[in-house]
């Protein structure tokens, strides 16, 4: 009897079987890496378009920014550096004296800005503090 080499239908079939097996998970992970790295490129984003305005914010003389902190609820109303409204992605800047002794943002003049930048609708911020000194 002659030995003939090669496979059979059967042996086929189950091995395409068990690549169709093996298949489905690392495409069930390779889906989840592409979202992944679309929600990291938004938040990349984000990120890079909060930097820009802060950076533009700190570059300005520090008395300029002293002089524009405003005298009431400084926390809570966006100064001049703020965007302009109705813009995508509106970036708010909020100003205010920094007192180091009580570690609180207040009305009156000390030697720290405190310079903070969101984006308008979002739970995305910077803040820094910044030297008038």
């Amino acid at each position: 009897m002659r030995c003939e080499r090669g496979f059979a239908y059967l042996e086929v079939i189950v091995a395409i079987i068990l690549i169709a097996v093996a298949l489905i998970p690392a495409l069930d992970a390779l889906q989840s890496g592409v979202q992944a790295s679309s929600v990291l490129a938004e938040g990349n984003s984000v990120a890079l378009h909060l930097q820009e305005k802060m950076q533009i914010v700190i570059a300005e003389p520090l008395e300029s920014l002293q002089r524009v902190v405003p005298a009431s609820n400084p926390a809570t109303t966006p100064s001049a550096y703020s965007d302009a409204s109705g813009s995508t992605n509106r970036r708010l800047v909020y100003l205010a004296h920094f007192d180091g002794a009580t570690n609180a943002v207040t009305a009156s003049a000390s030697g720290l800005v405190w310079v903070k930048v969101m984006i308008e609708g979002s739970g995305h911020e910077l803040q820094t503090l910044t030297s008038l000194e």
